[in-house]
């Protein structure tokens, strides 16, 4: 990662494109490199000049998740944050499955979405706090208490769902503890039985505050 983190925009409202520009641009600490307004725009930019962040919107062409999946094949740097205008719990879980490393809506305030940047840019992860909350209510309403569900994972799963909550990914874990890419795969199996939730994603919301997520 650079010092000064480099980010593109990509999104088909050119309204809202320049806004964002202009709002990144005011802060020093970023530079944006380039906009664009299709998945081929966007397929181009982070291939030809790898920025450390992206911002992607989520309705990019009817595509914006399928998008992501494209540019996730491609094993780039690039982190992305998907800005969207719905309040989608499939479409957030598939924005993070497909590699997505933030999920905003598109009103958020000019200050928060800095704050956003950055920690992206420093490897973290983000979901608004209202889609975490709404999908919380709807997941675990009712369930078990949290610290019990986290006591029952072994300290290993507990390392292992740390570093999911920073984003980090299967290979990246195995390297850092020494363990093979499928022992790590079969961490995540037994975590997710235990902490009753369907994915990575929500493993790592249903402990954010545990873990630190941002």
């Amino acid at each position: 990662m650079s010092a000064r983190p480099k980010i593109a925009i990509v999104d088909e409202q050119p309204i809202f494109r320049i806004g964002l520009t202009q709002v990144l641009n005011k802060d020093s600490k970023y530079e944006v490199l380039a906009e664009g307004d299709s998945k081929a725009d966007a397929i181009r930019i982070t291939s030809e000049l790898e920025p450390d962040v992206l911002l992607l919107d989520a309705e990019l062409e009817g595509a914006g998740i399928e998008t992501l999946r494209s540019l996730s094949e491609k094993s780039n740097r690039t982190r992305t944050i998907m800005l969207t205008k719905t309040e989608s719990e499939h479409d957030m879980n598939a924005s993070f499955q497909a590699g997505a490393r933030g999920y905003v809506r598109k009103d958020i305030r000019a200050d928060q979405l800095i704050d956003i940047v950055n920690a992206v840019s420093l490897g973290k992860m983000y979901m608004d706090p209202n889609f975490a909350g709404v999908l919380m209510a709807n997941r675990f309403n009712g369930g078990n208490d949290t610290q019990q569900l986290i006591d029952t994972l072994t300290a290993r799963e507990k390392q292992v769902l740390e570093r999911v909550t920073k984003g980090f990914t299967n290979k990246e874990i195995a390297r850092e503890h020494g363990l093979s890419e499928k022992t790590v795969k079969h961490h995540m199996t037994s975590i997710l039985s235990k902490l009753q939730v369907r994915n990575r994603v929500e493993a790592a919301m249903f402990v954010r505050e545990k873990f630190g997520w941002v």
